[in-house]
């Protein structure tokens, strides 16, 4: 998740992480309403303006990224 105040974020790549962007929060979710509320909070996050070419013009891009993880039915990871 993003701050509206972060303008300007930077890709970042480390051993640990991977590439990744600077200054953004992790959310776990576990219902699929779940993802469709960070998906539309980053997509309501987005700049629009108008260009020459296009009235809606996008001024800024939208990344999700999305890991997921697999549990048994009691909580535990498989095999764990």
């Amino acid at each position: 998740m993003i701050e509206p105040t972060n303008k300007n974020l930077e890709i970042r790549e480390s051993i640990s992480k991977g590439i990744y962007i600077n200054r953004l929060a992790e959310c776990a979710v576990s219902t699929q309403e779940d993802v469709l509320k960070y998906m539309w909070q980053g997509d309501e996050s987005r700049i629009i303006a108008e260009t020459k070419l296009n009235e809606q013009s996008s001024r800024s891009h939208t990344v999700f990224r999305i890991n997921i993880t697999s549990r048994q039915a009691d909580g535990n990871l498989p095999n764990g």
